[in-house]
């Protein structure tokens, strides 16, 4: 059975969407989001879907107002950096949500609706027209806040030109400036400190799990074996902290 051309439309824009979220992380770098009550959230790359020596990780396909910081933690030994004082990372990125969020509503539900519909293609030029004017508001709201911007002028006019020919895109402006933030903490230490205690609980376990599989590929009582074991005696003594 083949498919009309609206709904391939749509599995094409939904396709361009999914492919431009994924993310692939270092076993050592884990994602931070804050949610709608300013209360922060952690997620790990999976250990069974591999790229070469990076992790797949997806975030919510759904959650394309929420910024996204991408931090790593140091096996051995934490690192040394300092907070970057998380709230005031999302200020910057706050202010987009709104427009992102329409311009993905615009692409991904009226768009759709418009076509599956077959609806007159007023309709349907309304709908796209509806789409750009979040899109390029999104793009000028970023370029009067530039000097905010983790992204160096040639990556932002490259970031610019794509969400302008492909919309689908633009609805992942927002995850594409918060992840482009460099975080020093070290993400264990973030953790700690943004983290609820029952996922904080959590998190140490997964951290403490992820010590243990690098331990598996050392030799027993060599320098770094006895390094990751000391790392992980430090966060699970955490428990209790």
């Amino acid at each position: 059975m083949s498919l009309s051309l609206e709904a391939q439309f749509v599995l094409v824009a939904l396709a361009l969407y999914v492919h431009d979220s994924v993310l692939l992380l270092h076993p050592d770098e884990v994602i931070f989001w804050p949610d709608l009550r300013g209360r922060w959230h952690l997620g790990f790359s999976s250990d069974s879907a591999r790229l070469g020596r990076r992790q797949l990780y997806l975030p919510s396909l759904w959650a394309v107002h929420r910024p996204i910081f991408r931090a790593r933690w140091g096996y051995e030994t934490p690192l040394a950096g300092s907070s970057p004082g998380w709230d005031r990372l999302c200020r910057f990125h706050r202010g987009l949500s709104f427009l992102v969020a329409g311009a993905a509503a615009s692409v991904f539900l009226l768009l759709p609706a418009a076509l599956i519909l077959r609806l007159p293609d007023r309709f349907l030029l309304a709908v796209i027209a509806l789409a750009y004017v979040f899109v390029l508001a999104s793009l000028i709201r970023v370029w009067v806040m530039r000097e905010h911007c983790p992204l160096s002028r040639g990556k932002l006019l490259a970031v610019t030109f794509e969400c302008l020919i492909c919309p689908p895109i633009a609805a992942n402006l927002l995850r594409r400036l918060s992840l482009a933030v460099k975080v020093d903490q070290d993400a264990a230490a973030a953790a700690a400190q943004l983290l609820g205690q029952q996922a904080w609980d959590t998190a140490r376990d997964a951290f403490v799990t992820r010590l243990r599989q690098q331990m598996e590929l050392e030799e027993p009582g060599s320098a770094r074996y006895e390094q990751l074991a000391a790392r992980g005696g430090k966060l699970v003594l955490a428990e209790s902290a």
